[in-house]
């Protein structure tokens, strides 16, 4: 999986369709190993997360707060507003 500046690099990125470079749309595959800590940033675009496998934990926001993060587990969809604060934490393996 390829790198994006935006994750740290425990995380790996998987081009489906297209790339984050390049004009939208995009599909793109995320792996988060468990522990990841991501923090707050926002994508200029609208973003549709599927959990595809473990537990994906997310927080709107401009300040990171582990006892706000949201777990969402496999199969879970999170559909996010252009511009919308995110910060991601505490991943148990998620895809």
């Amino acid at each position: 999986m390829d790198e994006l500046p935006s994750l740290p690099p425990s995380a790996g990125l998987g081009d489906i369709v297209d790339h984050p470079s390049d004009q939208a749309p995009y599909v793109i595959r995320v792996k988060v190993a468990a522990g990841t800590r991501v923090m707050p940033h926002a994508h200029s675009e609208h973003r549709i997360y599927t959990v595809m496998s473990g537990v994906f934990y997310i927080d709107l926001g401009e300040q990171f707060k582990e006892e706000d993060l949201r777990a969402y587990p496999p199969g879970s969809v999170i559909v996010l507003p252009a511009n919308t604060p995110t910060t991601t934490g505490r991943s148990r393996g998620s895809t």
